[in-house]
């Protein structure tokens, strides 16, 4: 459009001075000349009449004035209109260019708009966020501050205690096509006896597997044991409200209340702090940490040899135990 502009601004003034031009050729000698050709010149005086008649030379060059206006007139008026074209094809233009610099103009100001708004949108969206996880942060410190001034239970006035267990002993191989056999982890040291009670020792057996249950009660009652069994740490809670368990056996994964919730109870509990947990776990070496934070005294892992749990119950129930014939675990 520009290129344009700058080839119509010397066409016009071409035009211009063609149209000065053709103007200047009317000189003032032409229009006397015109003028004196519309008036007869006066004859002198002859007796033969002849002054009564225009000179022949005068009125051919009278005559032939208007011929030559005619041109003049023409190219006047080419030029005035290729002028006028000319203006309105510059008008034009400039028209048209406006318009597409107020198109431009319009296309940027959308484009910022519409940027603004994007960015408004998600300075929201940010802020929600932000608000959220200050809500939930709130709500869990409001949590914490409630638990820690709640009331505790007179059960749990006693800290609960953790006592070290050793590292896990080599497994012995075992012959081909049967899986090792993990050697036991015993305490480092034998936990501290329970007052001296007469009469059969009861253990609480805490799985909630049938299976292991059934087979697990009925070694313990050949070894002399009256078995209390639960199915998981809750029934275990309840029997240790109502019986006088002389040591506890449990499975780490039961429904609701786990091994080391359960174990944790205990030692926090002032009458069952010191009662001797057997824990029972398909992997040691991932609960070993955790048994130990909770109290447990021994952690055998899946699979160990039947001689092995009964090896410890000896130690802990010691003389107390009078071997049977074949019984019956209690449910």
């Amino acid at each position: 459009m520009n290129t344009l502009l700058l080839w119509a601004v010397p066409v016009v003034l071409l035009l211009v001075v063609a149209v000065t031009l053709a103007l200047r050729r009317r000189t003032p000698s032409d229009k006397g000349r015109a003028a004196l050709a519309d008036v007869p010149l006066a004859a002198p005086a002859n007796p033969t009449g002849l002054a009564d008649r225009p000179l022949p030379g005068v009125v051919a060059e009278a005559g032939s004035a208007p011929a030559a206006a005619v041109p003049t007139t023409a190219q006047h008026q080419a030029a005035s209109e290729a002028l006028r074209q000319a203006r309105r094809r510059a008008a034009a233009e400039a028209t048209r260019h406006d318009a597409e610099h107020q198109a431009q103009l319009q296309a940027a100001e959308q484009a910022r708009d519409q940027a603004r708004e994007q960015a408004l949108r998600q300075a929201r969206e940010q802020a929600h966020q932000q608000a959220l996880v200050q809500a939930k942060e709130r709500a869990r410190r409001l949590a914490e501050q409630q638990a820690a001034q709640a009331p505790r239970p007179a059960s749990a006035s006693i800290a609960q205690r953790s006592l070290p267990l050793p590292r896990p002993a080599q497994a012995s191989t075992a012959p081909t096509g049967q899986p090792p056999v993990v050697a036991p982890v015993m305490a480092p040291r034998p936990a501290a006896p329970l007052p001296a009670r007469s009469g059969q020792p009861v253990v609480l057996l805490a799985d909630d597997s049938k299976v292991v249950r059934v087979k697990t009660g009925r070694l313990l009652e050949k070894l002399g044991c009256r078995v209390l069994l639960a199915e998981d740490g809750d029934v275990a809670l309840r029997l240790l409200d109502s019986e006088q368990p002389d040591l506890l056996i449990t499975d780490v994964e039961m429904p609701g209340v786990d091994g080391f919730a359960l174990t944790r109870r205990l030692r926090a509990h002032p009458r069952w702090g010191r009662l001797p947990v057997i824990m029972i776990t398909s992997s040691d070496d991932r609960h070993r940490a955790e048994a130990r934070a909770a109290g447990v005294d021994v952690l055998l892992g899946k699979p160990y040899a039947e001689e092995t749990l009964l090896g410890h119950v000896q130690q802990r129930l010691g003389a107390r135990l009078r071997p049977v014939g074949d019984g019956v675990a209690l449910h």
